[in-house]
Parts: structure tokens; C-alpha cells; sequence
């Protein structure tokens, strides 16, 4: 089969995988999409991994693009929102440190095409840029993946054809033997054989074949993968890979793993390490929906008040992955008051209150109303729960 033929099936298989993630739904309106495949409407338009073993160091830059999102059923606005089709660019690079001249290093670019449902998806990417080894040279790679989500079970698997380039490699080399005039004698011209060899140039297509399982709790996300890598003029070599995830915050992940990783596998995928490392991912502009968002939960810290001026009180509320805060109390009429952002995760507000005892209660992002950190729980809870609070 032709590369030619190879790319329409890889499209074909491509634009099927993406009829099934749109017909896949989430209640929540989350992607279960990959850690190192969400698209930038959910991981933000900028990532970058930088992991290290004592010797070797890994480093990763990937950017993107969404080309368009779809919404849940019945959704109509843009928090129902989930991450449709996204063209991403990466770019990675890995090497020793202080011994660029005498060890191997690599630099990859790729761009992807991404299609994140609800709870399966595909990709489809094109690859070059990976530096040289001995006689052969990667020059193109084409790949297409699949991934679906049974909870709290993920499984992923791929197929990547590598165009490598041999050059002087001795396999491919041809002898030409030419016969050389020498002089004459009697019975006329006289030839010597002389040969000579040629190394030669040969093109050649490998395929690899990879599959991933993932299991999921919380913060935490643990994958076992492996595949094989065979083509002409390679040895058929057999690889695998443990590696931990953990969500540190909605824009730091703590990666790590053991084994190795072949560069066809490493290609398509900026989280990728080559072989036994530690390393973060960063995503600075993440949205709540990135990586392990459903383990992200906003919750309070501490809770501290100050008499202001003119009979007022300062509260500030200190809270974790929260992107709005409401207060209610008997001196607000129970009418839910949102909290300034006072930096460093801490919120504030200056409200007028009488001295004496007071009824409050505190909610994050619209969710449950909850009693503020280190207030006694009031034992009268029409409704909500209430904290006690002491205004002297």
C-alpha cells in the first residue's frame, strides 16, 4: 500500500472515530479525553513539560487552537460547552546536558488534529524534525489514535508509520565491477576487472503499533502502556511503561514513570517521556475542565474577621481553586453577597454588623452552603447549615 493510500485510511478511520465522539454524551459536561490530549478549550492555548533522570533531560512546548465546540443536549450556554475538534502544535526535545556533541538528542515538531468528546475521541497527526541515528534518518511520521473512557477505566491505542531515510547504510550498498583496458598482447586488448562499491540510498516504512490502559481516582491517574515497532531494516523491538500522574492544581500535573518509550510513541504526545523521569506539565491558562477536573474541588481554608471603621466588619475567607465566593447571614437579610478577590487565595468583604452573635454560612462557585473554617456549627439550621459567629 502506497503512503498515498496509507493517509486516506488514516482519514477515513479518522473521521469515524470523530462520528462516535459525537455521539458520545457526559451528564457532567466534561471531557474524559486523555491528559496529554485535551484540547486547548479545556487545557488552556499553552502547555509545557520539562522532566529529568539525573542524566537525561525531557522538554515539551505545546500550543493550540480550537476550531469549535458542541454542546451538551438541551445545553445553550457556554458552560455546557464541550471540547470539540482543535489543531495542535508540539514541539520536544531531549538530550544530556553538557554532552550535546557526544550524546544522542532529538527535536520533534508535530501538529495534531484533535477530536475530544464526552467519552471517547481520536486524533490525527503529522510528525518530523527527529534527528539522526548511525545511517537512518526519520524524515515523516503519520499517526491516528483512538481513546474511550469506561469509567473509571481508559484505554487508548494508536498506529504510527515512520518514513525513514537510510544513508551509506551498507545493506543497501551495490558493488559495480567495470572492465579496465590494460594494454594489448598477442591475441589482442587486454582487460582487468575492477570493482567498487557504492553505498546506497534506500527509503523505507516502519509501523508502530501502541496501547494504553488508564485508571483513575481523584487526584491520581496511573497507565500501563506498551506496544512494537517493525518495519524494513529494523529490528522488531517491544517496549513498555508505567507512569503516575498527579493533579498538584488545575495548572501544575506531577508526572513520573519507569521504562522506556520509543520516539514513534513520543512523537504525537508532549506529556510523553523517553524513559524512567520526573516532571511537571504546566498549564498556565487551563480551564476548570482540564485534566482531572472532576477531582478539583473548591473548598475554604481559613476564616478571619477584623473590625473596619464605622461600626463595619472585614471578613476574609481563604479559599482553594475557588472562582467566586458568596457569604449569607442574618446582617446580609440572607441574601447571598459575593467576596472580593484579595490575592493569595484569599477573598474579602466589608459589610456593616452589630455586635453579638450571628448566624453565617459561605458557598464557592455555586455550589452547597457550607459553614465557614473554624466557626461552631449553629444548632439552628432551618435550611442550610449556619456557623455561629461573635462579633464584640
Amino acid at each position: 500500500m502506497s503512503l498515498g493510500r496509507e493517509t486516506l485510511a488514516c482519514c477515513g478511520l479518522f473521521a469515524l472515530l470523530a462520528a462516535g465522539a459525537a455521539r458520545a454524551e457526559s451528564a457532567s459536561g466534561e471531557s474524559a479525553a486523555p491528559a496529554w490530549l485535551r484540547a486547548p478549550s479545556a487545557r488552556g492555548p499553552l502547555s509545557s513539560v520539562l522532566a529529568y533522570d539525573s542524566r537525561w533531560a525531557y522538554g515539551s512546548l505545546a500550543a493550540g487552537v480550537p476550531l469549535g465546540a458542541r454542546l451538551r443536549s438541551g445545553g445553550v450556554s457556554s458552560r455546557d460547552a464541550l471540547p470539540g475538534f482543535s489543531v495542535n502544535a508540539v514541539l520536544s526535545a531531549s538530550g544530556q546536558p553538557g554532552r550535546v556533541d557526544s550524546s544522542p538528542s532529538w527535536l520533534r515538531g508535530a501538529l495534531l488534529l484533535d477530536r475530544s468528546g464526552a467519552r471517547s475521541g481520536g486524533w490525527l497527526g503529522l510528525s518530523s524534525g527527529e534527528g539522526r541515528t548511525g545511517t537512518s534518518e526519520v524524515t515523516l511520521r503519520l499517526g491516528l489514535g483512538a481513546w474511550r473512557a469506561l469509567t473509571p477505566i481508559q484505554i487508548e491505542g494508536s498506529v504510527v508509520t515512520s518514513v525513514v531515510a537510510f544513508r551509506g547504510d551498507p545493506r543497501w550498498s551495490r558493488t559495480i565491477v567495470q572492465h579496465v583496458p590494460v594494454g594489448d598482447d598477442s591475441s589482442g586488448q587486454v582487460f582487468r576487472d575492477s570493482s567498487y562499491t557504492v553505498s546506497g540510498d534506500h527509503m523505507s516504512r516502519w509501523l508502530s503499533g501502541q496501547g494504553a490502559a488508564r485508571w483513575q481516582r481523584g487526584r491520581i491517574e496511573l497507565e500501563a502502556s506498551g506496544g512494537v515497532t517493525a518495519g524494513e531494516g529494523a529490528t522488531r523491538r517491544r517496549w513498555a511503561q508505567a507512569a503516575f500522574q498527579l493533579q498538584l492544581s488545575r495548572r501544575a500535573l506531577l508526572l513520573a514513570s519507569f521504562g522506556t518509550r520509543p520516539a514513534a510513541s513520543l512523537a504525537f504526545d508532549p506529556a510523553g517521556r523517553p524513559r524512567s523521569m520526573i516532571g511537571v506539565q504546566l498549564a498556565p491558562w487551563s480551564s476548570p475542565r482540564w485534566a482531572m477536573a472532576s477531582a478539583i474541588r473548591p473548598s475554604m481554608r481559613a476564616w478571619v474577621t477584623r473590625r473596619a471603621p464605622a461600626g463595619r466588619l472585614a471578613i476574609f475567607l481563604r479559599c482553594q481553586d475557588a472562582k467566586r465566593v458568596e457569604l449569607a447571614s442574618d446582617f446580609t437579610d440572607w441574601l447571598p453577597t459575593t467576596l472580593e478577590p484579595a490575592g493569595g487565595g484569599w477573598w474579602e468583604l466589608i459589610v456593616p454588623v452589630e455586635p453579638g452573635l450571628h448566624r453565617v454560612r459561605a458557598r464557592l462557585d455555586g455550589g452547597a452552603w457550607e459553614v465557614p473554617p473554624g466557626l461552631p456549627r449553629s444548632p439552628d439550621e432551618a435550611e442550610a447549615p449556619a456557623g455561629v459567629l461573635l462579633v464584640e
